[in-house]
């Protein structure tokens, strides 16, 4: 998980709460632009480089999720603690945002039904995974709150970079083997919600053999989560895999 140092102890006893919250927050919001600058050039030119349109959907799922986390940090901003009126806006601006990232995608110039149609029930599994962890932030104090779910936006957002890398290899790229990621992510939705995102999106992409000329029969696992129930998480893909 992504995590941001402690701030020094003497600040939380000179600063006031708004203070507090918004040197906070301008470091997580930071962190995030970090990431979406690595994600984009890691797409565009890393050796396995992503399609045009792949890169489009990517885009727009960072400038969704970067427009979210914004109105998220004036919301939070304005409060002294989380309460569920605003858990409830918050958690429901989550929701509709699938709507607007694959909107936006459908009317780009770049657009293949193809892709939408094999990573978005793959998407929709983590992104409601994520806007079920939601509530764990209620009666926290603001700064607290937004660099939690901050933290976990930053591995979603891992995630669905290592999820789209998955679909565009199965779709565009035939030669080469078939992959199933483990990432951080997955990890801490195993242990929340005992829900495992690894075998699920594997279901999905065996399910949906069709969009593609590559039969899918050979696949392999990338590991990149050192978490403890990591282990667990590859031995049920493998289980999956060999029947």
């Amino acid at each position: 998980m992504f995590q941001m140092p402690p701030m020094e102890s003497i600040m939380q006893h000179t600063l006031s709460n708004s203070d507090v919250f918004n040197i906070t927050s301008s470091q997580w919001v930071e962190a995030f632009k970090e990431h979406q600058c690595f994600a984009l050039n890691q797409a565009a030119h890393s050796k396995q480089a992503f399609q045009v349109t792949s890169q489009e959907l990517l885009m727009s799922l960072y400038d969704n999720w970067f427009e979210w986390l914004l109105n998220t940090e004036s919301m939070m901003g304005a409060v002294q603690n989380i309460d569920n009126k605003l858990l409830a806006v918050t958690s429901e601006q989550s929701r509709n945002l699938s709507h607007r990232i694959f909107d936006s995608y459908t009317a780009s110039a770049s657009y293949e039904p193809k892709l939408l149609k094999l990573w978005q029930p793959a998407y929709l599994l983590a992104h409601q995974a994520f806007t079920s962890y939601l509530p764990k932030i209620i009666s926290q104090s603001p700064d607290v709150a937004f660099a939690m779910l901050s933290e976990q936006l930053l591995a979603f957002m891992q995630h669905c970079l290592l999820t789209l890398h998955e679909v565009d290899s199965l779709l565009y790229q035939p030669t080469q083997t078939a992959f199933i990621s483990v990432d951080d992510f997955c990890c801490h939705i195993f242990d929340l919600q005992g829900e495992d995102l690894s075998i699920k999106r594997l279901k999905i992409y065996q399910s949906h053999s069709k969009v593609t000329d590559n039969s899918w029969s050979n696949w392999t696992i990338k590991q990149y989560s050192q978490a403890p129930n990591s282990v667990k998480i590859e031995s049920n893909l493998q289980r999956q895999l060999t029947r």
